[in-house]
């Protein structure tokens, strides 16, 4: 069995949902500005990078499948790290977060099935 289970559809449509996580987390709960200001940072980040994939939910299609599974790969680790390098650690609902979907954009550059589904023309 492949190590690559989760569908290019599926990964998709999670990363509009981490940006509706990060955007929300702020509106959500009283967050210190610094988590407030990555959150926001990172959501749009993320959503831009989402419509710019050449993969299911791009729209112009610009970023390549294999970039944006690196940026996630090398991201993971970062948004693990966020909160103690922008000094909100000590929220723990932001840490949380920030280290669970941390954690999962690491792990889906080893999981994501990597064809692109096409239409036909």
């Amino acid at each position: 069995m492949s190590p690559r289970f989760v569908p290019l559809r599926a990964h998709a449509a999670a990363d509009f949902l981490v940006g509706a996580t990060f955007f929300g987390l702020p509106l959500l709960y009283d967050l210190p500005p610094a988590a407030t200001a990555v959150s926001w940072a990172v959501a749009a980040v993320h959503l831009a990078m989402t419509l710019l994939t050449d993969y299911p939910a791009g729209l112009l299609k610009l970023i390549p499948l294999e970039a944006h599974l690196t940026a996630e790969l090398v991201g993971g680790p970062l948004l693990v790290a966020a909160p103690w390098l922008a000094g909100f650690s000590a929220h723990r609902v932001a840490t949380a977060v920030f280290v669970t979907w941390g954690v999962i954009s690491f792990l889906t550059y080893f999981v994501t099935i990597r064809s692109v589904p096409r239409t036909a023309d």
